[in-house]
C-alpha cells in the first residue's frame, strides 16, 4: 500500500472519530442544556463547528488532491452542521455563531493543503482531539438540571426536549441533502469552472 493509500485510509479513520467526537459533544449538550450558560455554549458551538470544519476540510482534501471544491463545500456543511446541532438546545444565538463558525472553518481549512496536505491534516486532527476533549470536559463539569431553560430564554418558540430533537435531526437531514445535492451537480460546476489543480497536490 503505497502512502497516498495508507493516508487516505488513516484520514477516513479520522473523519470516523471527528464524527464520533462531534455526536458525543451534541449529545452531551442536550442532556445539560439546562445547566449550560450562554457562554459555555458558544464556546462549545464555534470550538467544536470550527475545528471539524478546518480538520474534515484538511483530510478531504488530502484524500481527494484533484477536487478542492468537492472538499471545502462538504467540510463547510460539516461544520456548520455541526455548530449548529450543538446550539440548537440552547440557544438561536448560539446556532448562528456555531454556524458562522463552521461556514468560516470549511473556507480555512483547504486553502493551505497545497504545500504538505497529510502533514497538516494530522496536525489539525491532534488539535481537534484536544479540543473535543477539553469541551467534553467543560460540558461535563456542569451538573445536570431536571427542568430546562424557558422559551424566552432559549430563543425559540418551543424548547421541549422532543421539539428540540426533531430540528437536530431535519438539520442533520437537510445538510445530508445539501452534500449528495451538490455531489450530483459537481460535474456541472467542472464544466463551467473547470479545477484549477488538475494534478495531485503531492506530486508524484
Amino acid at each position: 500500500m503505497g502512502i497516498s493509500a495508507t493516508a487516505s485510509v488513516l484520514g477516513a479513520f479520522g473523519l470516523l472519530v471527528l464524527l464520533a467526537l462531534a455526536v458525543k459533544v451534541a449529545a452531551l449538550v442536550f442532556q445539560r442544556r439546562g445547566a449550560l450558560s450562554l457562554h459555555t455554549g458558544k464556546v462549545t458551538a464555534m470550538t467544536a463547528g470550527l475545528m471539524c470544519a478546518m480538520t474534515s476540510g484538511s483530510i478531504l482534501t488530502g484524500i481527494f488532491q484533484s477536487d478542492p471544491l468537492w472538499a471545502t463545500v462538504v467540510s463547510t456543511i460539516a461544520g456548520a452542521t455541526v455548530g449548529v446541532l450543538i446550539g440548537i438546545p440552547l440557544h438561536l444565538s448560539i446556532c448562528l455563531e456555531g454556524f458562522a463558525a463552521g461556514v468560516m472553518g470549511g473556507g480555512m481549512g483547504s486553502m493551505p493543503m497545497v504545500s504538505a496536505p497529510y502533514v497538516l491534516s494530522g496536525f489539525w486532527w491532534t488539535l481537534s482531539l484536544a479540543a473535543f476533549l477539553a469541551l467534553h470536559r467543560l460540558v461535563a463539569a456542569r451538573e445536570a438540571e431536571s427542568a430546562p431553560r424557558a422559551a424566552q430564554e432559549t430563543g425559540w418558540p418551543d424548547g421541549t426536549a422532543g421539539i428540540l430533537l426533531r430540528r437536530m435531526t431535519a438539520t442533520a437531514l437537510v445538510a445530508t441533502v445539501l452534500v449528495a445535492l451538490f455531489t450530483l451537480l459537481l460535474p456541472l460546476f467542472h464544466t463551467t469552472y473547470p479545477p484549477l489543480i488538475q494534478t495531485p497536490m503531492c506530486g508524484s
